[in-house]
């Protein structure tokens, strides 16, 4: 291949000038197709069919999406071209190019402009972009420079134009495909490992993913990386008729995005969508800040390279309404950095590990998703409810002490003893007491838990920003805060307190019967361990079926919430009768759970409401 290139170059330097200008806007048929076989393709013409080139035209100006062969003057930056296949081929002075002409705009590489003219210009991205470099990074080599031999041109002299061979075509995207959009705080940010490894854990996950990239400089290495971990399709640009997307008119770049993602969206469970560069390149941020675009946007994910980014990033996201859930990138590498971004934006911060692995949690900022039961005044409370539960015990063992010597002076027909009836008074009227202030106090631990919640999730509402329609209703977002959080007070107030109260309760007086009246103690003690032993047992089973319940409903929740967003398109299909079947059929199964779990919660009630009859009986024939 390097032989027939030398060879024709060298036979191409014989051709003078005044002949290729002759030539110029000619049919050269078989001519061209020869020339163009020899010449090295870049990636960026990789939808190109050659077979439609006729002509070599001179004369016309570029424009962004021409194509142009080219010949190599000197090796610079860039020593090797990108092909349509991904292998990176050696260029050597003299080789034929074919590239595209194309805007670049690179803060970390190069700022590059198409040039009015077919005059000596520069290779500024590897994938193949032909442009006049302005201004560069500090660390950059100068461009490959470039001599453009002409434009390629097909029936009637038009110029061929990479826009011509877009594979994309107007669609919607898949209303049941979730759409997580990632974005930078610039270039090397971390955006395309950061998608790959997300599309790594995905399809770990067991779910179907597709892949796009949307803007940026043509090169087939990031598609590459996202169908090597996973993706089922990976679709960029180029793919939409675009060598590069720098200088795109806005509007046609949103079209393009738009189809891009509907048509990896297409019979996949999530899409993973890349846009270039950082928030503040015109193309990013015009496309992020269209209401089509964000409109389908279920995630954002921020890839930062360090925490100041991270939350200004975060705070220029959260301000246009964009739902972004989750900073990762290079500040990810770091555990310092990690934190910082974390405490700054208070949102989690996930590893690349972290990723790539369905069970693992991104590191998340304080305060806790839920906050301990167990600090504050609580722990006052908590303690006032143990030393009400023993006083109810010893109030209780004094009743009994005072109703048995009743008695035994009614049995020996004695006077009534005043002192015994005083004391069965003042035990009862403690005991109500007592009964009072433990129900007081249990209840305030459910309020005062169900308080801190709240104001954790006010927090968190102040930290992300009301986003307009893709966000939940007002009503849904303020009933945490009109309501009582009854499932979350209940929890804490008659479940873990008061239970927690209960059983302090029944073992002190098990004991004392233990060593005041040994045998119905041991009695007792073996019917209420029995009855707890059995609902225990049945405890495990029980858990299952309420874990079964929170499925279906979360089932249900998420079919009619998909099924409402999708409304038109269930009419526009006529599928209204097929979607209230599915929806009558998760109603069912929805409602079988519950009665599962009402099957078990019943059983362990009626064990407690059978164990308190057969204590009465115990008592009445052991004593």
């Amino acid at each position: 291949m390097f032989v027939e290139n030398t060879l024709h170059f060298q036979a191409d330097a014989s051709t003078s000038s005044a002949n290729l200008a002759a030539n110029a806007g000619r049919d050269l048929g078989s001519a061209a197709q020869r020339r163009l076989a020899a010449a090295r393709r870049a990636f960026t013409t990789r939808n190109v069919s050659f077979a439609d080139v006729r002509s070599i035209d001179r004369n016309s100006a570029p424009t962004a999406g021409d194509l142009v062969l080219a010949r190599v003057v000197a090796i610079g930056q860039h020593p090797r071209l990108e092909s349509p296949a991904g292998r990176r081929e050696a260029m050597y002075p003299g080789d034929e190019i074919v590239v595209v002409y194309g805007n670049r705009y690179a803060p970390d590489q190069f700022d590059a402009v198409v040039p009015d003219t077919l005059d000596i210009c520069d290779l500024v991205a590897g994938g193949g972009i032909a442009a006049t470099m302005r201004e560069k990074h500090h660390k950059m080599k100068n461009p490959t420079r470039i001599e453009p031999i002409g434009l390629l041109a097909g029936e009637g002299g038009m110029i061929l134009n990479v826009g011509s061979y877009s594979r994309i075509v107007a669609a919607e995207p898949n209303p049941l495909c979730k759409v997580i959009v990632i974005v930078g705080t610039s270039m090397n940010a971390g955006k395309t490992t950061t998608a790959a490894t997300l599309i790594h854990g995905i399809n770990r996950a067991g779910l179907k993913v597709g892949a796009a990239k949307v803007t940026g400089t043509g090169s087939g290495g990031d598609i590459w990386s996202m169908v090597d971990a996973g993706a089922g399709i990976a679709l960029d640009f180029t793919d939409a008729g675009h060598g590069t997307t720098a200088g795109v008119p806005i509007a046609q770049l949103i079209e393009d995005s738009y189809n891009l993602i509907a048509a990896v969206s297409q019979g996949n469970d999530v899409a993973v969508i890349e846009v270039a560069d950082g928030l503040f390149q015109t193309e990013t941020a015009a496309l992020l800040q269209d209401s089509r675009f964000a409109g389908i946007i279920d995630k954002v994910i921020l890839a930062a390279g360090d925490a100041m980014g991270a939350a200004f990033g975060y705070q220029w996201l959260a301000a246009k309404g964009l739902p972004i859930s989750l900073i990762a990138g290079c500040v990810g590498s770091s555990p310092l950095g990690l934190r910082e971004a974390a405490g700054a934006t208070g949102l989690p911060v996930a590893t690349l590990s972290e990723l790539a692995s369905a069970s693992a949690k991104p590191v998340s900022p304080a305060p806790p998703d839920m906050p301990l039961f167990f600090t504050g005044r609580r722990k006052l409370l908590f303690a006032v409810l143990l030393l009400l539960s023993f006083a109810q015990v010893g109030f209780g063992i004094a009743a009994a002490g005072a109703v048995s010597k009743l008695f035994a002076g009614l049995s020996q027909a004695a006077a009534l003893d005043n002192s015994a009836v005083a004391t069965l008074v003042a035990a009862v009227m403690a005991i109500g007491s007592a009964e009072f202030g433990r129900r007081w106090t249990t209840e305030a631990l459910g309020l005062d838990y169900a308080h801190t919640v709240r104001m954790v999730l006010f927090e968190r509402l102040l930290r992300r920003p009301y986003r307009g329609g893709n966000s939940r209703s007002r009503g849904s977002v303020l009933l945490p805060f009109v309501g009582d959080l009854t499932a979350l007070r209940q929890w804490w107030a008659d479940g873990v307190a008061r239970g927690t109260s209960s059983a302090v309760i029944a073992v002190g007086l098990c004991l004392y019967l233990g060593w005041h009246e040994p045998v119905l103690g041991l009695a007792l003690g073996g019917l209420v361990f029995g009855a707890l032993c059995l609902i225990g047992l049945l405890a495990i089973p029980y858990g299952h079926a309420t874990s079964s319940q929170r499925r279906e409903r979360g089932a249900m929740t998420g079919l009619i919430s998909d099924r409402i967003a999708s409304a038109h398109s269930v009419f526009a299909l006529g599928g209204l009768q097929r979607e209230l079947r599915q929806v009558d059929k998760r109603i069912v199964r929805m409602n079988k759970a519950a009665l599962i779990r009402a099957r078990w919660s019943g059983a362990m009630r009626a064990i407690a409401a059978s164990a308190h009859l057969a204590g009465t009986l115990v008592t009445l024939l052991v004593a």
